[in-house]
């Protein structure tokens, strides 16, 4: 029913493209995040060397099967790590809150160390999932694994930011009106990331694979 795997080095070769590609035509977001990968050869070597364990580890699957498997939880891992820096953006949190959120995260003391690190997860995991979703819906066709992770990435800053919230209000010294919610609101995620995972594999496209993927 499935093709045979496909190597690292294509799945990274395309990714390259790809990433190339979304510099000139891609959205105005796209373009945003990738451009800041490429202002210096050692971030986008940064990036080069993440994005390349990733595809390591996708390309190690036995078929077109297992593969498509692991880069569905490789997806599910890059949009839990841009979560931080997402937040801090999109919601403007500022000064002691700012740094009580990033404090609940990074084990140390270094707050502007903190918040480049972050940085960089955000732009190189945004990166990737621009990749992934590439690869996952051009080369290995899973469209409808594609359309869920959408849904499920808005309810994952949905309860991320309830989290959030909830160590801004402790920090103030109060109470946090939807703090019940989010043992609830993360079992739900576990329960939709489970549903996601075993979501039937298409058949196998008839469509010739190609280099040139994309519009």
């Amino acid at each position: 029913m499935f093709k045979s795997a496909l190597s690292a080095s294509v799945l990274m070769n395309v990714s390259e493209l790809r990433i190339e590609d979304i510099r000139w035509s891609g959205s105005e977001l796209e373009r945003q995040v990738v451009n800041r990968i490429f202002e210096t050869p050692d971030s986008y070597d940064h990036w080069e060397s993440f994005h390349s364990g990733l595809m390591d580890t996708v390309g190690h699957g036995a078929n077109r099967k297992e593969q498509l498997a692991k880069m569905r939880r490789t997806r599910f891992t890059l949009v839990h790590r841009q979560a931080l820096f997402q937040y801090l953006r999109d919601s403007d949190v500022k000064g002691d809150n700012r740094a009580a959120v990033i404090r609940a995260f990074h084990d140390t003391t270094d707050y502007m160390q903190a918040v480049v690190v972050e940085h960089g997860h955000f732009l190189r995991s945004n990166s990737s999932l621009y990749c992934t979703d590439h690869l996952a819906d051009s080369v290995l066709r899973d469209t409808r694994f594609t359309n869920g992770l959408a849904h499920y990435r808005q309810r994952y800053m949905e309860y991320f930011s309830m989290y959030c919230n909830w160590i801004i209000a402790e920090q103030q010294g109060e109470q946090y009106s939807l703090r019940k919610m989010i043992p609830e609101s993360k079992q739900l995620l576990a329960g939709m990331q489970t549903r996601l995972l075993r979501m039937p594999m298409a058949a196998r496209d008839k469509r010739p694979f190609t280099w040139k993927l994309w519009h």
